[in-house]
């Protein structure tokens, strides 16, 4: 046997030893603690009362709380019932970044790498443990994007609308994904008339909202889901007093400096937390990615309007040349980012979660295309990452750590806040009504 193939069975290897690890990391203790933690409550409590007929008080679209009741009416109203939902999102996420990768760099290789980044990162493991919205929205998004990429028909653009649609009836933020899947409708391989099945984004909104309506026996008119929409639209338009400690501007989340102590319990010596800080030195790696990306596309933009001046280039010869799978990538993560940019919106670390998931996905081509190049780099690049994922996996998915072992994981004070426990927000509730009191579900 050849040393290349031997090389490609030890890669396939350890990437998916680096899968099964975080598939475990999600998985293990997930009904621990047995009580709400963190920003639980503002979902849970919703999605309990969503089944007992009673209001939305949240002040976010209905999907993410209706698959919380789905799980709770499955598997019981307990911490498991609440968090499974979560974790079906969280373990979709490693395939999806996986399917995105191998797409955008024509890799099987980055496939894997991908995957084994994502599944061993932190940030993604603590929001695949917890009952909040912001994991199911970064699945959305990464779905949206692949189905866009690897969209070669019409049922490609319509499987993307439909996503994209569900995506914002779990928050608005997502969006932002209309435009790689306009691009593709637009400039791809699908015929020109797949761009009227752009139509079943709102319509899949529309149905995701009047579905929940229904559920709190409010009227469920198109009309009524449009008024809900702007309602809680105007409602987010105004949160900008940057009042709370964990309040983070977006370009701090390349660092990062603020991320969120989501539970922490300290007994007879050994610590048991949870942060949304991930692997440091794949952030890291990410943002200098984005960074060197961004870097190289003004340098060939630059170029190539030199030559278009020089030479009198046709525009579309300047543009040929951009067209790859790093930029694709930049642009995906520019995008969920923007946002957060351009208004003054309040913003916290979980609000880069979708585009640090393109990050992720930027660094795993990176490494793939190193390790074809420059072998010994690339291996030193995948094996860096990984076991350092597998190093910080305690503070993630709360396993038993002494309090110095916690501090050697998360050696900056500005990641340990675990003794700084912020006020949870007040819960919204909307002029239009009072939030009906809470009732446990019926049993089945």
């Amino acid at each position: 046997m050849s040393k290349s193939k031997q090389l490609d069975r030890l890669l396939i290897g350890w990437c998916l030893a680096s899968v099964a690890l975080g598939v475990w990391l999600r998985v293990q203790h997930l009904a621990d603690p047995p009580g709400l933690a963190w920003d639980e409550h503002h979902f849970v409590r919703t999605a309990q009362n969503l089944l007992s007929g009673g209001r939305d008080w949240n002040d976010h679209p209905p999907l993410g709380k209706l698959l919380i009741a789905h799980g709770i009416h499955w598997f019981g109203d307990t911490a498991f019932g609440w968090r499974v939902s979560a974790l079906a999102s969280g373990l979709t996420n490693i395939a999806l970044a996986g399917l995105l990768a191998g797409r955008l760099f024509h890799s099987w290789r980055a496939g894997l790498i991908a995957a084994a980044f994502l599944a061993g990162d932190g940030f993604f493991i603590a929001y695949s443990r917890t009952a909040l919205l912001d994991g199911v929205v970064a699945t959305f998004t990464l779905a949206t994007a692949c189905a866009a990429v690897r969209a070669r028909g019409a049922l490609g653009i319509g499987l993307a609308a439909v996503l994209l649609g569900l995506g914002c009836a779990v928050k608005f933020s997502a969006v932002v994904m209309l435009v790689p899947l306009v691009a593709s409708a637009l400039f791809g391989p699908a015929p020109r008339w797949a761009g009227l099945l752009l139509l079943l984004a709102p319509l899949s909104y529309v149905g995701v909202y009047q579905w929940g309506l229904l559920l709190q026996h409010r009227p469920h008119g198109v009309g009524d889901v449009i008024a809900a929409t702007r309602e809680l639209y105007e409602h987010h338009a105004k949160l900008t007093d940057g009042k709370h400690m964990l309040i983070s501007s977006w370009y701090s989340w390349l660092v990062p400096l603020k991320p969120i102590p989501m539970r922490y319990a300290e007994a007879d010596g050994m610590v048991r937390s949870m942060t949304s800080m991930g692997n440091p030195l794949l952030w890291w790696a990410s943002s200098l990615a984005v960074l060197a990306t961004l870097g190289e596309l003004l340098r060939v933009a630059a170029e190539r309007a030199r030559a278009f001046v020089q030479a009198r280039a046709t525009p579309l010869s300047t543009l040929g040349a951009l067209a790859s799978a790093e930029l694709w990538c930049l642009a995906l993560w520019a995008l969920p980012v923007l946002p957060w940019v351009l208004s003054r919106r309040d913003s916290y670390i979980y609000h880069y979660l979708p585009a640090y998931g393109f990050a992720v996905v930027l660094v795993a081509g990176k490494v793939a295309t190193l390790i074809d190049a420059r072998r010994r780099l690339g291996w030193l690049g995948l094996g860096a990452i990984t076991l350092c994922s597998w190093w910080v996996s305690p503070v993630n998915a709360e396993l038993p750590v002494t309090r110095t072992g916690y501090e050697l994981r998360l050696w900056l004070p500005a990641w340990r806040r675990a003794r700084q426990k912020p006020p949870a927000p007040p819960p919204f509730v909307p002029p239009a009504f009072a939030p009906r009191a809470f009732a446990p579900p019926a049993t089945q």
